[in-house]
């Protein structure tokens, strides 16, 4: 019997082929749907107009943009998935604004664009914007207070441009951002109190604040945080002491400023901490005992630490010191510093490009930096006058009219402890024009044997332009030229007088060797141990050649050995000198070995020690 037709207004479910191809085609529709709305929807003509002024007062073009394919500013990548950083100069918006025929602009990017001028008051009517950069350009004047009518904003950017004047207290109203970056501009201080609402933020960096102190109490409840970046600031008072419930922190920059009292045991155990920097305040006490294991790169230079040992207390320092073996030439180079958010730090810069106002390209093509400190120190100098000439050619920040020339690297120069230049800007010294060699000269007085010139950074200028570590001092060559006829010098003795000096102190060498062994010897056996990292020098003139990591290191350059007792111990320069060390000289022809020697026993490494030692053995034999 055959079964009844099922009838057409039955509810046989539908095989499962059919009801997902069924589903398929509803989600389809639906999309259609919501895209025609959005196509439908236009923006908001207050905000269009803002916009469009903002445009024409950089000359911006607003047509055949990616997000502007039909005359509609909310079209094309404006509204779909692609997120703004890929999009410049681009916007984003919302379209979901009265039942979906309003859209609002919600994101507008136009870093690194080279835009100049000031920043127009009219960016207060874009209120539903959540994300504003203007990062990375020539921006000037002061920032509109209107800033605080963007109560949506989750991430703000006006970093590395030339704004000035007083922060806003109106940007204390954006109590839903997360992230403010300010450092790189010439802002006047303090913060504003009104910043101590902004407690969504999770990357807060402000930098060279001019005028005003203000302490930390802004931070109170800013326990979000997970970057802290404020560098020369002019901050008083010390570190808070509930620093360590912020427990997202992964770096912490306060270098630069006025901070006073101990460091917190808390803030070295914080879990996520990575790097942190304390330099160059006033910070004292003992250091905490122990560090978390996240926390790998620290800075705490030039402050006033102690560190107990068992005679009281001793100040902590800030270098390590030791000696080289293989330099002529007494040249001392302190390389103190390292850069924030660089993973691969590095202490020279090289170029092959020609300096066209030079006849020696090759001095300048290639520079030592550093990220913080960098001294070098003239050993052995007869005392006197010297000519002193800092040659210097930025071959990093190029000077093309594009967002990666608006680098400003800015650095103090001191000598002889006396600050020669201030706020030194290599590129401004030459008009903007890179590859350009600068010579600066001054006339200085050596009255202790030594000369030292200090490149410093004080944490002014920008940190991440064209790339990341692009800050800190740059020096090409040095040299230094005696205002008179030196009367010592590190030649062998040619007259007669010197020859006989000479004779003499083959002689008494081996006499010599109990000074030299108490003095000299053992302090050199124990630094020698230590890690080396020096380039060679010339005297006449102080240039780069083979570099090494010299991070957090201070190295002498003079031949080991060969340093007279007087000379090692007070630094005084004399022609006994020269016979001291013509008579190491004449040991190592008579022993056929060297000096030093590391691959020996160890009270054989240092000739003049075993010599000593075999002299001492001998007289107890008699």
């Amino acid at each position: 019997m055959k079964k009844p037709r099922q009838q057409l207004g039955s509810h046989a479910p539908l095989p499962l082929k059919e009801g997902f191809y069924f589903v398929l085609i509803i989600l389809f529709l639906l999309e259609i749907a919501g895209a025609q709305t959005t196509r439908n929807a236009t923006v908001d003509p207050s905000e269009a107009r803002a916009l469009n002024s903002i445009f024409q007062r950089w000359e911006i073009s607003g047509t055949n943009q990616r997000w502007n394919i039909s005359g509609e500013l909310c079209s094309g990548v404006a509204i779909d998935d692609t997120t703004i950083d890929v999009i410049n100069p681009g916007i984003k918006c919302g379209c979901s604004f009265n039942n979906n025929t309003v859209c609002r602009i919600t994101a507008l990017n136009l870093g690194q664009n080279y835009l100049t001028g000031p920043l127009p008051a009219s960016i207060g009517n874009l209120t539903r914007m959540q994300y504003l950069s203007f990062g990375i350009n020539a921006l000037s004047g002061e920032l509109p207070r209107e800033l605080g009518m963007l109560k949506d904003l989750k991430s703000l950017s006006f970093s590395t441009n030339n704004f000035s004047g007083s922060l806003p207290s109106e940007l204390g109203n954006l109590t839903k951002l997360t992230q403010m970056r300010f450092q790189g501009n010439s802002f006047q201080g303090p913060i504003p109190p009104s910043f101590s609402n902004l407690t969504s933020l999770n990357d807060l960096r402000i930098s060279d604040l001019s005028n005003g102190s203000f302490t930390l109490d802004f931070l109170r409840n800013m326990k979000s945080l997970g970057t802290l970046v404020l560098r020369n600031n002019n901050i008083s008072g010390s570190i808070p002491s509930n620093i360590g419930d912020y427990q997202n922190l992964t770096l912490l920059d306060l270098s630069f400023n006025n901070l006073t009292g101990r460091i917190p045991d808390s803030l070295f155990n914080l879990s996520s901490l990575t790097h942190l920097f304390l330099g160059n305040n006033t910070l004292n006490g003992t250091l905490p005992a122990v560090k978390g294991p996240t926390l790998q790169n620290i800075n705490l230079v030039a402050n006033r630490f102690t560190i107990d040992n068992s005679n009281g207390r001793i100040a902590l320092s800030a270098t390590e010191f030791s000696l080289q073996s293989r330099i002529t030439y007494l040249w001392a180079v302190s390389n103190v510093g390292l850069p924030s958010d660089s993973s691969n730090p590095k202490y020279k810069s090289s170029s092959s490009s020609q300096f066209t106002n030079t006849l020696d390209s090759e001095l300048f093509q290639t520079a030592r930096i550093s990220a913080g400190s960098l001294r070098y120190y003239g050993l052995g100098l007869e005392n006197g006058n010297y000519t002193v000439r800092l040659q210097f050619a930025e071959i990093e920040i190029l000077g093309t009219r594009t967002w990666k020339s608006l680098g400003k690297r800015v650095f103090d120069v001191y000598i002889q402890g006396k600050r020669e230049l201030k706020d030194f800007n290599i590129l401004r010294e030459t008009g903007g024009t890179s590859l350009r060699a600068v010579a600066k000269e001054f006339l200085v007085k050596v009255s202790e044997n030594y000369l030292e010139i200090h490149l410093f950074w004080a944490g002014k200028g920008t940190c991440c332009v064209p790339a990341q570590g692009t800050f800190g001092p740059l020096i090409s060559a040095i040299s230094a030229t005696p205002d008179f006829v030196p009367t010592v010098r590190n030649r062998p003795p040619s007259t007669k007088k010197n020859r006989t000096g000479l004779i003499v102190g083959i002689v008494v060498a081996v006499g010599a060797v109990t000074f030299l062994s108490i003095f000299v010897a053992y302090y050199l056996a124990q630094r020698r141990r230590k890690k080396k990292s020096y380039e060679d020098e010339d005297f006449g003139l102080a240039k780069l050649y083979d570099d090494k990591k010299t991070h957090i290191s201070t190295r002498v350059a003079g031949t080991i050995g060969y340093l007279a007792p007087e000379y090692a111990m007070r630094g005084h320069l004399t022609e006994k000198a020269d016979v001291f060390s013509f008579g190491v000289v004449a040991l190592e022809i008579v022993s056929g070995r060297p000096n030093s020697d590391s691959s020996l026993e160890d009270d054989r490494v240092y000739l003049l020690e075993w010599v000593w030692s075999i002299c001492v053995l001998n007289l107890r034999a008699y």
